[in-house]
């Protein structure tokens, strides 16, 4: 007699049961393999593009800096150009033109005493008052002495007519024309009188910029491309963390000594340019030195006409660029950030060897520009462990490719007199500026040039690209990413992404 068959399973039924069961921790599996995989690239991702956005960041302060450092100095070279080393040390600046005391003899004789329209006494005392300011206001008041001299000359000449027989007249209206342009030069004196004094106000600011405020720029300039560097693996080791991963970057910061080292794509300019009109800080100065100075040239076109203050000041300011730079060179080793492989009247900024578009023109800016995030994360834990073995025990390894770029446009050929606008540049102009000295005001002053406000526009920017340094990081790669990576050759399978 046979049994019920009821609860009673099949042979087959086993096994179809058994299999479903390792399906279902094969799939289990591979999506926790897959899922870890996943965020293993995307922590790689995050750390590339962290580390590169701080190291944009550290490119845009570079930028950022070095303009300032411009505009202080263009502010000094406007101001300096009123008066000068002399009217800082307060240094004697005497010219006087002997003419002046030759012609002035006359009015103390007997025919002076008849003359009806006397010389100018005041014109005359400012004319001897002692020069205690340089640049141009030294050279607009030496202008009025010789002016002042002539004119004395051309009244004694009417008060010789005046006194015969048929030019009274005209004697008498060559006086009077005379006597008009001693108290325009003396009007124009005392103009110059108060631009010194106001200048003279002012002169402890510029020296302050000068002796501090420059300097202090240049220190922080310097503090960031030494520590960016290191914001940038600090940036990878948190973005890692923050991804339960272990974020490390090619190149690194001081990983040991062998490891090639992370670092600013930047350097300091020559102490001794080949051209110091194109110097960095020249370029970085003299746009706002001509965008400043224009009110003063027509302040002096409709002031100061005799004294011709407008060409003296726009002489003296362009005279004035290379000494405060080549001083602030000398003086305090202000030396401007640039990109490498440029020179200044060496090789021609935006034509940079890195710049051709050849092989090694692509390596040299992936090393200049690019940095490698990598990621590692444990493996996953793995159902039915005794069936399914752990094929990465060392963990998985992501990695991506970043890098920094200049999102100006480019414009490297500008123009004439023009200077080339560029993203990959550490001065950002956002609007066409000329070169040292820019365009020149015609003779006498008679049509100052018109000059743009100078914009700027810092644009350092970080994306992730393809990558191309891969290869030449691995033979660095130490510790479990190290192990990852020798694990997987000839090429490595399980590295994930192709960033």
């Amino acid at each position: 007699m046979t049994g019920g068959e009821e609860g009673m399973i099949s042979l087959v039924s086993l096994f179809a049961v058994l299999g479903l069961l390792i399906l279902f921790g094969a799939l289990a599996n591979v999506g926790r393999v897959t899922a870890r995989k996943l965020e293993t690239q995307n922590a790689a991702d995050a750390v590339a593009h962290g580390a590169a956005v701080e190291m944009a960041r550290g490119m845009n302060a570079v930028t950022t800096a070095n303009h300032l450092i411009g505009e202080l100095t263009a502010l000094c070279v406007v101001h300096h150009g009123f008066g000068g080393d002399e009217l800082d040390d307060g240094r004697n600046a005497e010219h006087l033109p002997s003419k002046i005391a030759l012609f002035w003899g006359w009015k103390d004789s007997w025919l002076g005493y008849l003359t009806p329209v006397q010389p100018s006494t005041d014109a005359f005392t400012s004319a001897f008052s002692t020069l205690t300011a340089g640049g141009a206001i030294r050279d607009s008041r030496i202008q009025l002495r010789y002016l002042l001299a002539a004119a004395f000359e051309l009244h004694g000449a009417g008060a010789a007519l005046y006194f015969t027989i048929f030019f009274s007249g005209w004697g008498m209206a060559i006086m009077e024309a005379a006597y008009l342009i001693e108290q325009k030069i003396l009007l124009e004196w005392k103009i110059l009188d108060g631009l010194e004094e106001m200048a003279k106000a002012t002169k402890w600011i510029k020296k302050q910029i000068m002796a501090l405020g420059i300097p202090a720029l240049q220190k922080y300039t310097q503090l960031v491309v030494i520590a960016t560097p290191a914001q940038m693996e600090l940036a990878a080791d948190r973005i890692g963390t923050r991804n339960t991963a272990t974020g490390r970057l090619f190149p690194g910061y001081l990983m040991n000594a062998s490891y090639p080292l992370l670092r600013l794509p930047v350097e300091q300019e020559t102490a001794r340019p080949r051209s110091w009109q194109k110097s960095q800080l020249v370029r970085a100065t003299t746009p706002w030195v001509q965008y400043w100075r224009r009110p003063w040239l027509i302040f002096g076109q409709v002031a100061l006409t005799l004294s011709g203050f407008t060409g003296h000041y726009e002489k003296r300011t362009n005279e004035y660029t290379r000494t405060l730079t080549d001083r602030l060179r000398k003086n305090s080793d202000i030396r401007l950030y640039v990109l490498p492989g440029w020179e200044p009247g060496g090789s021609e900024k935006g034509r940079e060897e890195w710049t051709r578009g050849t092989d090694r023109a692509s390596t040299m800016a992936d090393q200049m520009f690019s940095t490698i995030g990598f990621a590692h994360r444990d493996p996953p834990k793995v159902l039915s462990y005794g069936i399914y073995r752990q094929t990465n025990p060392d963990g998985m390894v992501g990695y991506a490719q970043s890098m920094i770029y200049g999102a100006n446009p480019q414009v490297p050929s500008p123009g004439a007199g023009l200077q080339p606008r560029l993203g990959w540049d550490t001065l950002h102009w956002a609007s066409a500026v000329h070169e040292f000295p820019g365009k020149s005001t015609s003779w006498l002053g008679f049509s100052i040039p018109s000059v743009d406000e100078p914009r700027v526009k810092i644009n350092w920017q970080a994306k992730l690209v393809p990558t191309t340094r891969l290869t030449e990081s691995l033979p660095y790669q130490k510790g479990k990413i190290g192990t990852v990576i020798r694990r997987t050759t000839p090429l490595p399978m399980n590295l994930t992404g192709t960033h």
